[in-house]
């Protein structure tokens, strides 16, 4: 009954938001939008469609799946970058209409000239017939760890549903009890399904996605991989493209471009040198607010409340010499296995088994603070970060205050701990010791403590683990780290894209900024081509490998060369 109740309010919000979008308002709104659209999208299509690359350079892949199912002016950017390096329009191909935007999506599909068009919902169906065997999969689930162990079909990875799970209930640790979780399972297995029957019937040999996260993107990615077809995630983060490779079922546990030590040691050193320079500028950026990522723009821009180590001491009557050691908290349902998660089941069960060390040491004062994007995703259905550790108080733990500045608060403790957040990088580059509860995606580079698994981590917090780190080796590290992840190569100067998450907004100046930036475009278009040639699973770290390179000039690798 429960279920049947949810389902019939998201029936009357679905029916809700079409009567509001017929409004004469909202009408004009969409025709603004359209309007502006039309104008963009035949700039992108020329671009996409460079002459210049020649007839000497012909398409790699004949059959390419090009993803509709996230409609942003960046992402359709990304798209017309890589649709001109590879010559994709030379070949065939087929756009996937998702569940939103639909009129808009189709729209950019015509104006790019991709008439084959495949509807992902309509190929999903209903999810009632996938329904039963759900409750049979179901059946002797009755904890979160059982969900983990769920065997699905094509070996879809279970901590890809629990992801998808998280987010649907908004907790930090899936609720097996949930009316809606036959519902959400049965989503899963209708959206493998669709994604085995796309993949099986397009004969593709290239899929590019806009993500590879939740139930959809996630299954399209991982069909694609076991029948060998790569996919390339056309992502971006920090102002610049940061293209993903899914080869290998490994690769869609690691979301994140970021440099081995291997790659960073094996640089020249001068260029070594260049690379901590430009971290270290960007990271005093960053944590003076001016960097454009939301989750700066929360943690150091928009919390200016001043704080220093005295005042946290007066504030909670701790002894102002004791320790301070801040354990900085993740998105509970930010899909915490995009990357590779294997010391604890989700954010919470690691915040849980802390606060128990936490607890136990009261010769040490213990801070826990919420993600600062917390405020921007949708609030919690659970128990948040700060209802744990207020539901058991103890003299030595307290919650950081919204208010409070990171910068600040980073200048007056000890130590952090962190699961893989940014702040892992952030807190070394000003000589801060930090320790992660995994390897994550930084956690070998040489500037924080990752002491193993889960009983490792655990011990090491009872222990002063901070006092024999060299600030100045964590900061250059850190930093040297930033300037592979974060910062540009020199050519790229201030060719920076705004956020996604200005969304509409960007198309306002997009034409501007491609005529300003075209020579950074240009060379954008032929490294992308030189990558996809290479093999390298990271976009991102490829570029800043290659930041000296003449891009487009060196030999490419034959058409079933790149596809290896």
């Amino acid at each position: 009954m429960n279920a049947l109740k949810t389902r019939l309010r998201a029936s009357a919000r679905n029916v809700y938001t079409r009567l509001q979008a017929c409004l004469p308002a909202a009408r004009a709104r969409e025709a603004a939008v359209m309007a502006q659209r039309a104008t963009v999208m035949p700039v992108l299509d020329a671009l996409s469609r460079r002459a210049d690359l020649g007839p000497e350079n012909p398409p790699l892949y004949e059959r390419v799946l090009i993803d509709g199912m996230w409609d942003n002016p960046n992402y359709w950017t990304r798209y017309a970058f890589t649709r001109a390096g590879l010559g994709l329009w030379r070949g065939t191909e087929t756009g996937l209409l998702g569940r939103f935007n639909r009129k808009r999506v189709q729209d950019s599909f015509n104006r790019f000239g991709i008439n084959d068009v495949v509807d992902f919902p309509g190929e999903r169906g209903s999810i009632s017939r996938c329904r039963a065997t759900a409750r049979t999969l179901l059946k002797n689930v009755r904890t979160p760890d059982d969900i983990m162990q769920l065997e699905l079909p094509e070996d879809f990875p279970a901590e890809i549903f629990y992801d998808g799970l998280l987010t649907r209930q908004r907790r930090g640790t899936a609720n097996p009890d949930d009316p809606m979780l036959v519902d959400y399972l049965a989503e899963t297995l209708a959206n493998i399904d669709a994604a085995r029957r796309i993949i099986d019937q397009g004969r593709f040999d290239l899929v590019l996605l806009s993500h590879a996260l939740n139930y959809d993107f996630s299954a399209l990615a991982w069909c694609a991989m076991r029948s060998s077809i790569p996919v390339v995630i056309l992502y971006g983060d920090f102002g610049s493209v940061r293209f993903i490779r899914i080869e290998k079922p490994g690769d869609i546990f690691y979301y994140v471009n970021s440099p081995t030590r291997q790659e960073i040691e094996s640089a020249p050193a001068a260029t070594r040198a260049e690379r901590r320079a430009a971290g270290k500028t960007y990271l005093d950026q960053r944590l003076s607010g001016d960097s454009n990522d939301v989750g700066a723009i929360f943690a150091f821009r928009d919390r200016a409340g001043s704080i220093d180590r005295e005042g946290i001491a007066s504030r909670f009557g701790w002894d102002p010499e004791a320790p301070i050691v801040c354990v900085y908290g993740t998105n509970w349902f930010d899909f915490p296995h995009s990357v590779e998660m294997t010391n604890f089941r989700d954010f919470q069960d690691w915040i849980e088994a802390t606060l128990v060390v936490a607890h136990e040491t009261p010769e040490i004062n213990w801070l826990f603070k919420a993600h600062p994007c917390d405020d921007w995703y949708p609030s919690s259905r659970g128990p948040t970060l700060a209802d744990l550790v207020t539901a058991k108080p103890a003299n030595n733990i307290a919650v950081v205050p919204k208010d409070w500045n990171g910068l600040e608060l980073m200048r007056a403790i000890n130590a952090g701990i962190t699961y893989f957040g940014t702040v892992g990088i952030e807190l070394p580059s000003i000589g801060t010791p930090v320790m992660v509860a995994d390897s994550g995606w930084y956690g070998s580079n040489g500037f924080v403590l990752q002491p193993g698994d889960r009983d490792d981590y655990l011990s090491a917090l009872r222990t002063r683990w901070w006092e024999d780190t060299d600030g100045e080796v964590i900061a250059e590290n850190a930093r040297e780290f930033a300037g592979w992840y974060f910062a540009g190569p020199d050519w790229h100067g201030d060719y920076l894209f705004p956020d996604d998450s200005d969304q509409e907004a960007i198309y306002a100046d997009l034409p501007a900024f491609l005529e300003r930036f075209a020579p950074q475009v240009d060379r954008e278009t032929r490294l992308i081509r030189d990558w996809i040639g290479s093999g390298h699973r990271f976009y991102q770290v490829y570029k800043m490998a290659h930041a000296a390179d003449d891009v487009g000039t060196k030999e490419h690798e034959s058409a079933e060369g790149a596809r290896r």
